[in-house]
């Protein structure tokens, strides 16, 4: 065992510089000690830095029949096949991990993510909600904390190797049987001594919303919306986050996705009227007007005199042809007692627009005929920000296309 040992200290000092030098050295330990893990562990890991993903698997099925309850050997042989392209085989070593170490934080992430990628889940963001919450395993924690970290690092950046280490299922294992760290937690102490001196954690949603807005500002959008999401991860009811999120997610014409963001901010703050808002000029965007108008009613419900929303619904009304409905909106606006000076405003625009429908409506004999006139000369003022995803009332899919009379939905 003694000569079996040396070797392996041979072996580890080789393993950066030469791998496939250390994974012979490594085989000579095994042949020397074939009960001892710690040969097969160097040679996996040896083979891996080759870049021999298959041997490598092979050198762990081998620990398997010495050590049947090695968790980490399936997560191991995971990482081996994911960077070797084989998907289903690597979820279903993750799954073997975690059948052994439910606690393990890398193998659940990684598994997660593959569940997003092999399209088992349809959200892209699936494992984040994995990463969310204290846990109560200590070297669970940590190794949560530590993989939380590394993807905020990706936003911008890079995580550093350590990082890499902790979120490859079995590898921070591999590396606690192959060096025998005299550090009570292994690789996670060794690598991360702050962490066991108070040093802060990852950052707070908050810090990570900061983040977003300056990436925002410098024009990087997509790294903000990222780190807006991370900002969700930390905190799932951090409205304002969900809103920076939506803004980025339309500024990229990600429209679908933003109202996907609203709807969080609005089971979060039901009735939000700014909100409901923002989510009816989406709906427009992606040509959902009947949807749209019931946001721009629920506006109306909660304030009648919010002006803004009768006249998005006016310009909703009159962009899907809607002569009627959009007569009886304006006289629904005119009837309306205004919010403040700004509604006020908008209601003295919505009464000399109405006033040139009547007209042209009394001239052609019906609000139908003078609609298209009005429309080539006057027109509606008011236009969602995104502008519309639709024309002439086109039906949307489902059927909530053009709105009903009065625009109820």
């Amino acid at each position: 065992m003694g000569d079996a040992h040396g070797i392996i200290r041979e072996a580890n000092s080789l393993l950066r510089s030469d791998p496939e030098r250390a994974a012979a050295r490594y085989g000579e330990a095994v042949e020397l000690a074939p009960g001892d893990e710690l040969g097969y562990c160097g040679m996996a890991l040896a083979l891996r830095f080759a870049g021999r993903h298959r041997d490598s698997c092979e050198c762990m099925e081998k620990l398997l029949k010495i050590r049947p309850g090695a968790a980490y050997a399936h997560g191991f042989m995971g990482a081996a096949a994911e960077d070797d392209g084989r998907k289903e085989e690597a979820l279903a070593c993750y799954e073997r991990m975690l059948e052994l170490d439910p606690l393990d934080v890398a193998a659940k992430f990684k598994r997660d993510v593959l569940m997003g990628t092999t399209g088992r889940v349809k959200d892209d963001r699936y494992y984040l909600k994995g990463l969310q919450g204290e846990l109560d395993d200590e070297t669970a924690e940590k190794t949560r904390r530590i993989i939380m970290s590394a993807l905020l690092k990706t936003i911008g950046g890079e995580p550093s190797s350590n990082d890499c280490v902790v979120m490859t299922p079995g590898m921070r294992q591999v590396m606690d049987v192959l060096f025998e760290w005299s550090t009570k937690d292994g690789f996670l102490r060794y690598a991360y001594p702050n962490m066991y001196e108070g040093a802060p954690g990852p950052e707070s949603a908050g810090e990570l919303l900061e983040r977003a807005n300056e990436l925002a500002d410098a024009g990087r959008l997509e790294e903000a919306a990222e780190a807006a999401g991370a900002a969700i991860a930390a905190d799932p009811d951090f409205a304002d986050a969900h809103s920076a999120r939506a803004t980025f997610l339309a500024r990229l014409g990600r429209y679908e996705e933003a109202v996907a963001c609203v709807d969080e901010i609005l089971r979060i703050k039901p009735d939000e009227i700014d909100d409901l808002g923002t989510k009816g000029m989406l709906l427009e965007k992606v040509g959902r007007p009947g949807q749209a108008a019931a946001c721009y009613d629920r506006i109306t419900e909660i304030n009648p005199g919010d002006m803004a929303a009768r006249y998005l619904k006016c310009g909703l009304l009159a962009a899907s042809g809607d002569a009627e409905g959009l007569a009886e909106c304006y006289r629904a606006a005119l009837e309306a007692e205004p919010d403040g000076e700004k509604s006020a405003d908008m209601q003295r625009g919505m009464r000399t627009e109405h006033r040139e429908f009547r007209r042209r409506a009394k001239a052609a004999g019906s609000a139908a005929a003078g609609f298209s006139k009005f429309m080539r000369k006057t027109g509606v003022g008011m236009e969602p920000n995104w502008g519309r995803g639709y024309s002439g009332g086109a039906p949307e899919p489902g059927g909530a296309g053009r709105p009903e009379r009065g625009g109820r939905v």
